[in-house]
């Protein structure tokens, strides 16, 4: 079912599983019994040919199984907040005319713009209500325009709103699990880069975001790591580093770590030896020369003693 290759999907690209909070959150909203979802077998009538009595079976099991729940005793949707609150722009939401769309991160409802709203009505303009990265509705930016008040959002609201901030003020308080989430070794050698120049994940990120605008850092990859689902090629880091280079910018929870990863790649590409800690140079002493398939290597991920005897942080010649 397609439910089960969503299922197999998430578990080769661990980077897109929600949190547990945050499926918890989800499971909280969830309103359709699971008994719902449960079909019985069919039954057939002696000739052999299906009764139809049992035709709509699986209809009769979620009528009975939903004869408790009613949308009259559940408590009526409000729609999102502008439908409630004029945003700055003075729109409101018209009930039954305005479209909107859910939100790919937290599951709030946020009005489709209409393409003169998002004109000069007002300064600022209301902004994009999709990630420029993977175009996936995102709230957070939206309802920070509204200055909607923090204490109206839930938790999983709250990662939207944290992350609508502009890249310039985004704080990581560690390194993302995405940067060579592929490669133990090269992830560690870089934390030991970080240490001796006295970077901490936010001041790194910060750092490589003032280099790539002052167009003295280049990232010239599209996706990084082994191409068998570990590492990062769901979103094109190019396009990210694109967005990037304009001031002002946000992205969605899922695009942000995978830039900062692209990012840190290649200001980790750019360093000497001398910037570097020895394990950077040699392994067990003996030199690391470059991997033949650099990056991209499978072995890198599964192979302690390969991920530390060559160098990864390369591009491949094979």
């Amino acid at each position: 079912t397609l439910a089960n290759v969503i299922e197999a999907f998430v578990k080769e690209n661990l980077h897109l599983q929600r949190d547990p909070e945050d499926l918890k959150q989800l499971d909280s909203r969830d309103q359709l019994p699971a008994a719902a979802l449960r079909a019985r077998k069919r039954q057939r009538a002696a000739g052999g040919a299906e009764s139809s009595d049992h035709d709509l079976e699986f209809a009769e099991v979620v009528e009975s199984d939903l004869s408790d729940f009613s949308l009259d005793d559940e408590e009526e949707g409000d729609g999102c907040y502008n439908c409630q609150y004029a945003a700055p722009d003075g729109i409101i939401c018209i009930p039954g005319t305005s479209t909107h769309e859910t939100c790919g991160v937290c599951g709030e409802e946020v009005p489709v713009l209409d393409p003169t709203r998002q004109g000069a009505i007002c300064d600022p303009p209301a902004p994009t209500i999709r990630c420029g990265g993977c175009q996936v509705p995102f709230c957070g930016p939206f309802y920070k325009w509204c200055v909607r008040p923090v204490e109206t959002y839930d938790r999983l609201q709250q990662k939207c709103w944290a992350q609508s901030t502009r890249l310039e003020e985004i704080e990581f308080p560690v390194l993302p699990p995405e940067v060579f989430r592929w490669n133990s070794v090269e992830r560690q050698i870089l934390e030991g880069c970080m240490t001796m120049a006295g970077f901490t994940a936010t001041q790194l990120f910060r750092h490589c975001l003032a280099e790539l605008r002052a167009g003295r850092l280049e990232c010239s990859h599209d996706c990084l790591g082994p191409q068998d689902g570990r590492g990062l090629n769901v979103v094109g880091i190019r396009a990210l580093v694109a967005i990037a280079k304009s001031p002002h910018e946000s992205m969605c929870p899922r695009c942000l770590p995978i830039l900062a990863a692209g990012l840190m790649f290649a200001w980790r590409q750019t360093l000497t030896a001398q910037s570097c800690p020895p394990a950077a140079s040699t392994f067990n002493a003996t030199r690391r020369d470059d991997c033949w398939y650099g990056h991209t290597c499978r072995t890198q991920a599964h192979n302690h003693n390969h991920a530390g005897a060559k160098n990864h942080v390369c591009v491949g010649t094979r």
